[in-house]
């Protein structure tokens, strides 16, 4: 690991979270490994965030590999990692959590809003949340905008924006998936095909041999 995941993960609070982090940055690098046909140790990660400069940006390849994007999320339970030639932000949550979600109707237009109805409220918060995060991931802008001027479909149809004022035209493709019991949503940007369909490898494919579409 690099000096800078050495001490993310020293600024953590909680040893779950350590340990996490660890196996988190490590499955990272053995997977960008596999592209790039470069040893782990050798993989050069840019985490300089473009507006300030500080290490906490959207994390880049450099040199020779850098046309190979990358994007990662992570839940207490899960790890993914979605790799493409295309600049791609990737966003997973468990369905089943012991929290209100409640929260995230701030982060919500006025017409999602009119979607949601008390049977379908965590399906359909979490499906609205994951696919403005993997926006925002995508373009590296971070959470610190106000989620509610950007307007995604509704939440039980395809995914695509409908809106985002601060950034009128914006060329992109969106996929939502769910394994188990958990969901994610998966944005590329400037992409100039058509994606209907999303090719999941599990560690054990990286690591062996089988995987699975879906």
């Amino acid at each position: 690991m690099s000096e800078v995941e050495l001490q993310r993960i020293g600024s953590l609070s909680f040893k779950k979270d350590k340990e996490n982090a660890a196996v988190t940055f490590t499955f990272l690098r053995d997977v960008l490994a596999l592209y790039t046909e470069d040893s782990p140790k050798s993989i050069k990660i840019n985490r300089d965030c473009k507006t300030c400069g500080e290490p906490h940006g959207k994390p880049y390849l450099t040199g020779e590999n850098q046309m190979i994007k990358f994007n990662i999320s992570h839940t207490s339970k899960h790890v993914v990692i979605g790799l493409s030639l295309y600049e791609i932000g990737i966003d997973i949550e468990n369905l089943n959590q012991n929290k209100d979600l409640d929260f995230l109707f701030s982060t919500l237009s006025e017409n999602e809003k009119k979607t949601i109805k008390e049977e379908n409220k965590t399906l359909a918060l979490l499906k609205y949340w994951t696919r403005k995060e993997s926006i925002v991931k995508a373009l590296g802008i971070g959470l610190n905008i106000d989620l509610s001027r950007l307007e995604v479909s509704d939440w039980a149809k395809r995914p695509y924006i409908i809106k985002y004022p601060d950034k009128p035209q914006i060329r992109h493709q969106m996929l939502d998936f769910q394994i188990e019991d958990m969901i994610g949503s998966i944005t590329l940007l400037n992409c100039n095909k058509d994606y209907n369909k999303l090719s999941i490898y599990n560690s054990e494919y990286l690591l062996k041999s089988d995987g699975v579409t879906a």
